[in-house]
């Protein structure tokens, strides 16, 4: 992420940008989707440095002892948030993986759901679920999609779009998550899994994959499975 990008989003995120420059900024969050993936990035990171701040504050009131009690200012919750954000970002820019990588071969799944089949309100929430992570509106779509599991855990077309999901979003522990609970193992579920252990740095268990994409002389994955896995190991 630019620098300059960076402050714009924090500017945004906390309300500090006029109605000019945020309406600018939402209208960049529409029709840029590598800045959508920032912002969608940093308002994820923003909410878990404020929930941290809290559980922070909350032992540091334990510490001194039951019967205390302390009302923190709203400006202390924003800098202890501020400092754990930077920490995080910090991080990110030293041990930045292979995010490159996986920016340079990452393209949404073209998925498809099958005609209805038993419960037709699972069927249509897929296929919102679905148009949402199309048109990158994954956090929205992990929120459909969850309505389907919450019915019924083992559908795994609701599996797979939270799985790619939390991908498209670069949260690659949680993509790892959803897209190892996938039974039916096709190559798309291969590729895209390959793709999470790189955003992850797994680069061993991506190399695994990659490789019986080769063997397997997918139509569909096989030839940029084998550059890929060359640009992965240097060779």
């Amino acid at each position: 992420m630019k620098e300059e990008d960076f402050d714009l989003i924090e500017a945004s995120l906390r309300g500090q940008l006029s109605a000019t420059e945020q309406l600018a900024l939402l209208e960049r969050v529409k029709t840029d989707a590598a800045f959508r993936l920032d912002y969608e990035e940093m308002k994820l990171m923003i909410i878990a440095a404020r929930e941290l701040a809290r559980e922070k504050m909350v032992d540091e009131v334990k510490a001194r002892g039951p019967g205390k009690v302390v009302q923190w200012p709203a400006a202390r919750i924003l800098a202890i948030a501020a400092s754990l954000l930077l920490i995080a970002v910090v991080g990110i820019w030293l041990y930045p993986g292979d995010s490159d990588l996986f920016s340079e071969y990452y393209s949404p799944y073209v998925l498809t759901i099958d005609t209805p089949r038993g419960n037709a309100e699972n069927y249509e929430s897929k296929l919102r679920a679905l148009d949402l992570y199309r048109n990158n509106e994954a956090t929205a779509a992990i929120q459909v999609v969850d309505s389907v599991l919450a019915r019924d855990p083992e559908d795994e077309e609701a599996i797979l779009i939270k799985g790619l999901s939390y991908l498209s979003l670069r949260e690659f522990p949680l993509a790892l998550e959803w897209l190892k609970k996938i039974k039916s193992i096709s190559d798309a579920v291969k590729w895209y899994t390959a793709l999470a252990h790189i955003g992850a740095s797994n680069k061993r268990e991506a190399t695994a994959l990659l490789d019986q994409l080769i063997e397997s002389k997918s139509v569909d994955y096989a030839a940029k499975a084998s550059k890929l896995r060359r640009k992965l190991v240097g060779d």
